[in-house]
């Protein structure tokens, strides 16, 4: 249902983008244990998974507007307005280098449930629509209450694949998609 929205921008925006192998992630980020207890917990086999629990609720529109995404928004904020207290954490550590291409506004270019928790999500930046970002958004669930809480951004990194749209053409695409929006 979600794949919907994102079919005639991913296209347009990621012809030929491919996921990082996990050599090359742990590599450049390196996940701690914590991220990696957490990653097999979920890929446990439950029944529902966390993951099950996590996007039960979610109607087409979630999938553009959520919490996955507004902790994303709130991350990005702090770094761009040097409001970070422990620069040596996760996600900052990560997001600091990418400062000067992380300007203004982004739209969401993909995103997936991920197999160990939460969403991978992929953004653009509207001033510097040539660059890509990934970033991995987890959050904890309550299996007992089936409730999701505390968001977290474990990963981010700009992708070596380049976007070949430009502002104008985003602009026009989210005029002619009117469930993307800018964050």
């Amino acid at each position: 249902m979600k794949k919907y929205f994102f079919c005639t921008f991913i296209t347009l925006c990621l012809a030929g983008w491919t996921m990082p192998c996990a050599a090359q992630v742990e590599d450049d980020f390196p996940i701690d244990s914590t991220a990696v207890d957490s990653a097999i917990t979920d890929s446990a086999a439950t029944d529902p998974s966390l993951n099950d629990i996590r996007f039960a609720n979610f109607e087409e529109k979630d999938w553009l507007d959520n919490d996955y995404i507004r902790t994303l928004r709130k991350d990005i904020n702090i770094v761009l307005e040097g409001k970070v207290e422990d620069p040596e954490m996760d996600p900052y550590k990560q997001m600091i280098p990418y400062k000067d291409n992380m300007k203004g506004k982004f739209v969401i270019a993909d995103l997936e449930p991920f197999m160990f928790g939460g969403l991978i999500i992929q953004i653009i930046f509207i001033d510097q629509p040539e660059n890509v970002f990934t970033a991995w958004v987890y959050s904890n669930v309550d299996e007992e209450s089936q409730t999701v809480y505390d968001y977290e951004v474990r990963m981010f990194l700009l992708e070596e694949t380049k976007s070949e749209l430009t502002k104008d053409q985003i602009l026009e695409l989210i005029k002619e998609h009117p469930e993307l929006k800018l964050w």
